[in-house]
């Protein structure tokens, strides 16, 4: 599919898996998906001590995050 430069919003995915289903029978190993989506969100939430006072805060990492990328909150 690289080779091909095939566009994602384009992809016969039909025609794919037909064909990942021929090359599973013949015995070609293929990554397990639906166990990659079986993850834990890590918390972005930290305790932090001030370097002046010693006294300690948490603070929410996710309200620093910028960008298109937002996780969502758990």
């Amino acid at each position: 599919m690289h080779e091909k430069r095939i566009e994602y919003d384009s992809i016969s995915t039909e025609k794919y898996w037909n064909e990942i289903q021929r090359k599973e029978q013949e015995g070609k190993p293929f990554i397990d998906v639906e166990g990659l989506y079986d993850y834990q969100i890590v918390s972005l939430i930290r305790t932090v001590e001030c370097p002046l006072c010693g006294e300690e805060q948490k603070i929410d990492l996710d309200d620093y995050l910028w960008g298109d990328f937002k996780r969502e909150s758990v």
